[in-house]
């Protein structure tokens, strides 16, 4: 690791202690404790099958558009590669850790070209963040919440001009990659990086319409799906947020843990989640503490992520073993 990545990381571990320990303050400790002993233990278990409910519709969403390219991978190793992502972005910064592992586990096993396969994954976040704008202007539309302003009509705008762009966007990529074949502007960069690797992105002109419409269906469903986890949270807590508040707390905490602050969004997650709530007239301690829950349920789905992928590595070893051992005979 390189002295300017060590600092990186440094920088992003510090931001992540700084916003986790102001949130912890927040917390009514003996109060705390006293909810998560009293908590409904069915509804905290059913918050962890939510959120791995939600991961197969990704990994649903995920093989929808990778067969539109012509990439061929099973259903089942697209969730076991949501999975593994998971348990890897604990570690890693924002979002972006987790699609960095899918994406060398997609090539891996299909042997599809890196740059495609990273294509379906940005195509697939475009997907959510437009269901996210979607979400929220519904969620701020319910709960006419003067405090953000205007920011309704922006989450329209910006749902109904990024959903045009994902209908528009394969054939826009497509006609920017010809344009810059004859571009003199463009030849350097695209000497740089390779005319044949470039080539094989252009199989995202494939994507068509109707396979567009349900890979967004699915965005939208898993998005929600995130926003239901959160709200079993809450009544497992015995806490009085409102569905409404959270379709829009969740969609602009999600946003705020794009950039890459800190490790997996710690600290940046809980604080803006703390901070939505808050204009609500929420408790900032109650909020604390469902932030930090919704954390717990990452990471006990990560760690279901890793068990999977555990498995998996063991039995790849075993059947090598057998493999070889057939062959001596």
């Amino acid at each position: 690791m390189t002295p300017k990545k060590r600092w990186l990381a440094f920088a992003r571990g510090l931001v992540a202690a700084l916003a986790v320990g102001w949130v912890a303050t927040l917390v009514d400790w003996p109060r705390a404790l006293s909810a998560v002993k009293s908590a409904n233990s069915y509804l905290l278990v059913g918050a962890v099958f939510i959120s791995l409910a939600g991961l197969f519709v990704s990994a649903v969403r995920w093989k929808l558009l990778l067969r539109a390219v012509g990439v061929s991978f099973r259903l089942v190793e697209a969730y076991r590669a949501y999975l593994s992502a998971v348990f890897i972005g604990l570690a890693m910064p924002g979002i972006i850790g987790g699609d960095v592992a899918r994406v060398w586990i997609c090539t891996r096993r299909t042997k599809a070209s890196l740059g495609l396969v990273t294509s379906t994954v940005f195509f697939e976040r475009w997907l959510g963040l437009v269901a996210l704008a979607g979400l929220l202007s519904v969620g701020l539309w319910t709960t006419h919440a003067e405090d953000f302003g205007a920011l309704g009509a922006w989450a329209c705008i910006i749902m109904a001009l990024g959903l045009l762009a994902a209908f528009l966007l394969p054939t826009l990529f497509v006609r920017f990659l010809a344009v810059s074949q004859r571009a003199k502007l463009l030849r350097a960069l695209w000497r740089r990086i390779g005319t044949e690797r470039l080539n094989r992105l252009s199989a995202l002109g494939a994507i068509r319409i109707f396979q567009v419409i349900p890979a967004f269906s699915l965005s939208f469903l898993l998005q929600f799906l995130d926003i239901v986890m959160t709200y079993v949270l809450v009544k497992a807590l015995g806490q009085t947020i409102t569905l409404g508040m959270l379709l829009v707390a969740v969609p602009i905490t999600y946003l705020a843990t794009i950039l890459p602050l800190s490790p997996s969004g710690l600290g940046v997650r809980e604080g803006t989640l703390v901070f939505v709530l808050s204009r609500y007239g929420i408790v900032a301690s109650d909020a604390a503490l469902l932030a930090f829950g919704v954390f717990l349920v990452r990471v006990l789905v990560g760690f279901v992520g890793f068990a999977v992928q555990a498995t998996s590595l063991r039995a790849v070893r075993g059947m090598r073993t057998s493999i070889e051992l057939t062959a001596g005979r």
